[in-house]
Parts: structure tokens; sequence; C-alpha cells
């Protein structure tokens, strides 16, 4: 299949000295809904789109099939590639890339205190600071935010007409809803509160009126040493208030002129405080047109290679539309990359990670694929998605 090179080239994204570690411990994950397995397996993400950057990752995402699989889908895979099976090999990967010049970046904060500052692109105090709900206002201007307050202990506020969504504002890393609660009325709202004290973050929660929208977009910028430059965004597919579930790209519902300025300023912000790298904005429109800001993510975000790779792919297949999947199967590695070849062969699917569950233990399912389907509209990459689902 013909590459799938980004528009934007990726070695321009990222500094050359970035190498990737996104192995982390499960602490850091705890309010992402994550369990011990996906300690192993978000090291497969971003494959394809850091370029000619180094990387450490687990056996499970980048065995020679699975890499093979994947280049011969088009994905531009041109890493260093440092293979790790427990954590003491990828944090010993890690200081042999420190020792060869190298600063560590993934998408979440890496063990506390295991590696110097001076060691990571992004240093855990910036990160931690710049990803805190609590703190979005240093950020964007007051025109794009929702009303919002702390919620200090024993605070029972008069809800808005429409609610209230109820966030995790600590700094610990946070995503897909996991730990927002949508607080229509009195009764949810406690029961939200009681939640969040189950968790033992109720002492760090913002409460952010409820705002109609009729689209949100997670938007992804990089931020260089020369600037903040806009990559693109795709629009956020919701189960349920503020749950996320998926991303799509429609290009009849194209992220507006005036968002894309407002990302560009934003991380014009970050820049000064020393952030490099790349980072999405959760960002919805009112119903009467004003833009939103919700949450920071300044970090390699879901979407993000569907992002870089949906202008390539899309012109690759002649189809306009792509929906973000993960699925998991019951068959094997091998047999789930040979069901979806034909798919990919015919270029409505584009596998963005592979994971092997055979090195990752017994609780793991033998196997799983994340990536893009694509359609004629949004309607068609809906319909080739159920068609995935059903392959696995």
């Amino acid at each position: 299949m013909p590459m799938l090179n980004p528009l934007i080239p990726i070695n321009a994204l990222l500094p050359d000295d970035a190498a990737f570690m996104p192995r982390t411990v499960l602490a850091h994950l705890r309010w992402l809904g994550m369990n011990a397995l996906n300690v192993e397996t978000i090291t497969g993400h971003a494959l394809g789109v850091i370029g000619q950057r180094p990387s450490v990752r687990h056996q499970a995402c980048v065995t020679d099939e699975i890499l093979t699989f994947l280049k011969d889908a088009g994905l531009p895979v041109g890493e260093d590639i440092r293979v790790y099976r427990v954590a003491e090999e990828a944090e010993q990967h890690a200081d042999a890339l420190i020792a060869e010049g190298y600063r560590l970046f993934g998408p979440y904060p890496l063990r506390e205190s295991r590696f110097p500052d001076a060691a990571q692109l992004v240093p855990a105090g910036l990160w931690r600071s710049l990803n805190s709900k609590a703190k979005l206002g240093d950020l964007v201007p007051l025109r794009h935010l929702a009303a919002r307050q702390l919620w200090r202990e024993d605070d029972s506020p008069d809800l808005p007409i429409g609610g209230i969504y109820l966030k995790y504002a600590g700094t610990e890393p946070t995503g897909v809803g996991h730990c927002v609660r949508y607080c229509p009325d009195k009764d949810s709202f406690v029961s939200a509160i009681d939640w969040f004290r189950s968790e033992g973050c109720a002492d760090q929660l913002v409460m952010e009126e409820a705002i109609d929208t009729d689209i949100t977009w997670c938007a992804n910028i990089a931020v260089t040493e020369t600037g903040a430059h806009y990559l693109g965004a795709a629009e956020q597919l919701l189960e349920a208030p503020g749950q996320q579930s998926g991303s799509m790209i429609d290009p009849d519902f194209p992220f507006p002129e005036e968002g894309k300025d407002l990302v560009v300023q934003i991380g014009e912000t970050a820049r000064a405080r020393g952030f490099r790298g790349i980072a999405g904005f959760d960002i919805g429109r009112s119903r009467d047109g004003r833009l939103i800001v919700f949450d920071p993510n300044f970090r390699i975000n879901a979407c993000t290679s569907q992002v870089l790779l949906h202008p390539a792919a899309s012109q690759r297949a002649g189809l306009g539309a792509s929906q973000s999947f993960h699925v998991a199967s019951t068959l094997s590695a091998d047999a789930l990359m040979d069901r979806l070849a034909p798919a990919i062969a015919d270029g409505w699917l584009v596998p963005t990670r592979v994971i092997d569950g055979r090195w990752l233990g017994d609780e793991a399912p033998p196997a799983a694929c994340t990536g893009i389907v694509l359609g004629g509209t949004r309607a068609d990459a809906q319909a080739n998605l159920a068609r995935v689902k059903s392959l696995v």
C-alpha cells in the first residue's frame, strides 16, 4: 500500500533529541479508568507518527509480524524501537536514551522522581500544571470558557438550568470522560460527589456549567521552538454527556477557523512556559456559535494518529470521512491481521496499533486492533466500523 505520510512532516513536530517513553506506572493512570494491562498496551500508541525518534515499546505491540503488518498497510514506522517485556527493562532503555543525549516524552508523567527534569522534554511539574482543569483559565481567554468554580467540601450549590459537569481538577492524568459526571439535578450531583469521594479525589473538583453544544472536537497542535502549529481536529463521539466513545473526521463538519486561531493562541501561551510537543484541546460549539474550551490535553491524544494520517488515507482511498475504532478479538494476533488484510487492501481500513495478547499473560484478550475506518460519508464510515466488528 502507498505510504501514509502526514502532510506536515513528522520530524518537524518534535525536537531532534526527543525520545518516546510512554511506559509509566498504574498509579498515574487510575483516573483514566485503565488497568495493569493498559500500562503496557499504551506503549503501542503513536506508531508511525513520531518520525525517526527512538521509542520504548512493549513486545506485545511491536512483534516482527505486527510491524510488517503496519508497514504493509502504509504506516510510516521509521523509529529506532527499544523493546521491553518487563518494567525494569523499559526504564533501563530510558536510562540508555538519556545517556545518549535524549529527553523523554510520553502521554503521561513517568514514575515519580525516577528521571530528572532535565531528562524530560516536559518536566512533570509543568505537565501537571498545564493539564490541571483547575488552571484552565490561565491558558484560555474567559470568553471561551464555561462558567466554572472549584467545589469545596460541604458546598451545596444551586444548579443552573441545564445542570453542571463535575470534573476532577487535580494534576493526575484524566481522559475519555472517566472523571467527569454530568449533574442535571441535585440528586445526580450528590451521587457524583459520593463517587468522587469513593475515588479519593473529592477535594479536587471543578463545577462547570453544562453548555448546550451541537458538536465537540479535539483540536491538535504541535508546539515547537518556532511556534505553535495547528495540525487538525477530530469530532468527538459521545455515548453519554461527557463520555467519549471515539472520534470522527467528517469534511461536512469542519473545525472553524476561529478555533484554529484559538488553539494556536493557547499553544503559544504554553510555549512561553516551556512546553514542547503535541497537545490537544476539547472544544465545543454552543448553540449560539461560541467556542468553549472544556479540557486541556498537553500530550499525544487518542485522536492524534487519526488527525495526522487522515489526509493521506482519505486521498489514497478516495473516501472523505474516517472514524476511530478499537476492537478486542478472540482470534490470535496473526489470525486477526489476516482477517483485516482485505479491508486494508481495499483502502477503507488503516490499523495504527495491534496488540498480541500472548505477551501480556492470561488476563489479556488474544489480540486487539486500533485504527480508523473510512467511508464516503460518516454513515459509510459507521457501516464499515460495523463490518470490522463482525470480522473479529
